[in-house]
């Protein structure tokens, strides 16, 4: 049997994880905002092409 690799909704099987702002960002969640804050649109826009 195949087992689901879930990508997007990972932590929904993770008991106490309810969907919530706050679970989210203890799950890891915008651990990476405050860098693309801190850079320039063009480095974001470039970054995004990148990947």
């Amino acid at each position: 049997m195949l087992e689901e690799t879930l990508v997007l909704f990972r932590n929904i099987r993770t008991p106490g994880y309810d969907g919530a702002l706050d679970s989210y960002r203890k799950a890891g969640g915008y651990q990476s905002l405050p860098k693309a804050l801190a850079m320039k649109p063009e480095e974001v826009i470039a970054l995004v092409k990148e990947a």
